[in-house]
């Protein structure tokens, strides 16, 4: 082989070389970028959880309320979406005994019919002047007795004591009407005296009190130190 081929073959191998090594540094430098492109969707990555994670955690806090005090529901209902409109009733076929506590619960509790309620029970006073099959509270009696009293004085704000004033007489009316009827008439100026004689004489007018004041006649009597002018005597 002459000098010139030898010559030939070493710059075709160098050339092969190069190409090698041409091909590894490009390689080297694809490895690098690619590595580094990695780091920084490493990097892009951690930063986007840590993100998310912060979200998390303040939704957390808005929703449940402070972890640091337990959480707690604090959502309103028209916030949560996707719920359904309504929910199929859950039943189930425990016993009461099975139930722990209801058996207890159920003894505690008056019944609908008749029911007899211990302590102070309460109940929503009616109104004034109703008339229905509510409960009658002692504030709705108390106001309706105070209403009936008024302003009566007390010495007949009780029916006792308004019994004792009519004479405990259970047809006061008729009787007042009765006793009126025997009384005269002031309009009648005691022209309506049953015996007008018996009057006089009550009175102790005798026949004086018949005759005209311009012609009184007396009969017998004296009249001592008195001056009278006019009349017959």
């Amino acid at each position: 082989m002459s000098v010139e081929q030898k010559v030939a073959e070493l710059t075709e191998a160098v050339k092969g070389l190069l190409k090698v090594v041409n091909i590894k540094k490009t390689a080297l430098f694809a490895s690098t970028s690619l590595a580094e492109r990695a780091r920084d969707d490493a990097r892009k990555a951690e930063a986007a959880a840590k993100r998310a994670r912060d979200e998390a955690i303040e939704t957390l806090a808005r929703v449940f309320g402070d972890p640091d005090a337990g959480y707690t529901i604090a959502l309103d209902w028209d916030e949560i979406t996707r719920k359904p409109d309504s929910f199929p009733a859950s039943g189930h076929d425990h016993g009461i005994g099975e139930v722990t506590g209801l058996q207890g619960a159920l003894d505690d509790k008056a019944p609908l019919a008749s029911p007899v309620l211990t302590g102070i029970p309460a109940a929503p006073t009616a109104a004034p002047g109703a008339n229905s099959t509510q409960i009658a509270t002692t504030a709705f009696v108390s106001a309706a007795v105070a209403a009936l009293i008024d302003s009566a004085p007390g010495a007949i704000d009780t029916l006792n004591e308004l019994a004792a004033a009519l004479g405990d007489d259970p047809d006061f009316a008729a009787t007042v009407t009765n006793n009126l009827a025997t009384k005269l008439a002031a309009a009648a100026n005691l022209a309506d005296l049953g015996d007008p004689d018996a009057a006089r004489g009550n009175l102790g007018l005798g026949s004086m009190a018949t005759q005209s004041a311009a012609a009184v006649a007396i009969t017998g009597g004296s009249i001592d130190g008195t001056t009278i002018d006019g009349g017959t005597f």
